[in-house]
């Protein structure tokens, strides 16, 4: 599976993977059923903007559903490449894709100044958009104008989470083999976290700024 999300409000957990795998849980994971969707794509990513859900994944498929999962409505997509992650009114994909939606509902690209392919991102409300991608790439797009940050790896990087606490923000990315790099208090310092696994690492959830967990 690709991604997973948990609507309290419903108590439903929803997982998608490849080959148009839509599966759904209503208690705590213990069974799953699968939804028929005719979808065969590789979905990629889930998202909740507090009343629907989101899917996106491979060849600009792009779902919503109002049921925490269990029925999905095809979407006219903004582009015909590979979304890989969406997070409120942004959306990324392969070979630098970068999208916003405008208050009207109309897409329009971000110029990302990369072809690296753009695989998780996050928003933090008060200072930007952050993405991660691969070799080692990580972007802020404040007033879509983007920025490239200076990491510490060249690895792929394949999510980002984002910890509150106070008025800081802090970030961490995940990636192959056995990559974890954070950043404290400025976007321009980011650090190395050594673990003591090489394999490479999908997804990260963080509790807060001290204690989480990571999957690969």
């Amino acid at each position: 599976m690709n991604s997973i999300l948990f609507h309290q409000s419903l108590n439903v957990l929803c997982a998608v993977g490849n080959n148009g795998v839509i599966t759904i849980s209503r208690d705590q994971g213990n069974t799953w059923q699968y939804t028929v969707n005719n979808i065969f794509e590789n979905l990629n990513d889930l998202s909740w903007d507090g009343s629907q859900t989101f899917c996106v994944g491979d060849n600009g498929t792009f779902l919503k559903s109002t049921n925490g999962g269990l029925n999905w409505i095809n979407i006219v997509p903004p582009t015909s490449g590979n979304i890989n992650s969406k997070v409120a009114d942004f959306i990324c994909g392969d070979n630098g894709l970068l999208m916003r939606q405008g208050p009207v509902g109309v897409w329009t690209q971000i110029p990302a100044n990369t072809s690296e392919n753009l695989l998780s991102v996050i928003q933090d409300h008060s200072r930007g958009i952050y993405i991660c991608g691969t070799s080692g790439t990580i972007l802020k797009v404040t007033d879509n104008i983007v920025t490239r940050l200076n990491t510490v790896v060249t690895e792929d990087l394949k999510d980002i989470f984002l910890v509150k606490s106070g008025n800081f923000s802090f970030k961490y990315c995940v990636g192959n083999s056995g990559t974890l790099i954070r950043s404290w208090y400025a976007d321009s310092l980011w650090e190395q976290i050594s673990l003591s696994v090489s394999n490479n690492i999908n997804s990260i959830f963080m509790i807060d700024k001290y204690t989480g967990c990571i999957a690969g």
